[in-house]
């Protein structure tokens, strides 16, 4: 086969390979076997020195058979080597590289599959025409770039809010975004502020879901506003009887720090006012000929609030 009829790319990953083959010599200044086979005029008579079933016995009686293109006996050698020798020795690499290359004329698509899976070529470049309009678009589609689009996408693949910051999720209650049972109690958990249009009804839905902590079991819920938390109470009238719920907008009544309620009497008074119409905590308990009442007793005459007297409920 003569290497003008091998393409260039060919002939380059040719040398590419063959440069990997063994080198000849086995030791310091003793060429070895290598010479004897080369020079030898009669090369199937100088094959019988070699020991049957040595590495380099299948070697030279490959290369042999290669460089008679013998295909058939080839084959066979090739076929007992594998078998003795399993694994992918260096001198079978190189007769199979060499195999590839010769058979380039023969089967020449062949060929050029074995270099591109040795050399994991994959040609995957456009080439560029020239004086031809591109067929590309120029602009985006407005429709696939719109924010609500980015966040569909983002919740879909973030069933727990894991690429969304804390304003990002404050958007999504603001605009009321359709959430997962898991992703609406993440937002909850990962907000800090109450002023978010919406608040409630989340809220709502997550108290009201089969896996909530209940009231209290996140900190938003202790953030509510007074208003908050009497809207709240009106979605769920059950609330009233819910001694954290309770508790708490308690608290959102207290006077605030600055006032002593032991030393002002009209503090104290007005405190006891603002909650006075509250829910009792106790759930009522009722029948047809005795009705239940819930009631708080405050002593409002006493010098010290400490002397209020604590709820109770009497039937």
């Amino acid at each position: 086969m003569s290497t003008t009829s091998l393409p260039p790319i060919v002939l380059a990953l040719s040398l590419s390979i063959l440069a990997s083959a063994p080198l000849a010599a086995e030791n310091g200044n003793e060429i070895g076997f290598v010479e004897t086979f080369a020079l030898a005029p009669d090369r199937e008579k100088v094959l019988n020195e070699l020991v049957p079933g040595s590495a380099d016995y299948y070697f030279y009686h490959a290369l042999h058979y290669q460089n008679t293109r013998n295909a058939a006996r080839l084959a066979d050698i090739m076929a007992e080597w594998r078998k003795r020798f399993p694994d992918n020795s260096e001198p079978r690499r190189v007769i199979e590289n060499r195999e590839a290359l010769l058979s380039y004329e023969a089967s020449p698509q062949q060929t050029l599959t074995f270099l591109k899976n040795k050399f994991g070529l994959a040609f995957q470049h456009t080439q560029e025409a020239r004086d031809k309009k591109p067929d590309l678009p120029s602009s985006l589609d407005p429709a696939r770039v719109t924010r609500s689009v980015f966040e569909k996408n983002a919740l879909d693949q973030s069933p727990n809010l894991e690429g969304f910051g804390v304003p990002a999720i404050e958007s999504l209650i603001r605009n009321k975004a359709a959430l997962t049972p898991a992703q609406r109690r993440t937002a909850l958990g990962r907000i800090l502020r109450p002023d978010l249009p919406g608040l409630v009804e989340v809220i709502h839905a997550d108290l009201s879901s089969r896996d909530s902590g209940g009231f209290g079991s996140l900190g938003i819920h202790r953030a509510l506003t007074l208003a908050q938390l009497d809207a709240l109470v009106k979605l769920m009238p059950e609330l009233g009887n819910n001694t954290r719920f309770v508790h708490q907008r308690m608290r959102k009544l207290a006077p605030s720090a600055d006032v002593n309620l032991d030393d002002d009497d009209a503090e104290r008074e007005a405190w006891l006012d603002r909650t006075w119409p509250m829910p009792p905590p106790c759930p009522p308990r009722s029948t047809p000929s005795r009705p239940a009442s819930c009631f708080t007793a405050w002593n409002t005459t006493a010098p010290k609030a400490s002397t209020i007297k604590s709820a109770s409920c009497n039937i």
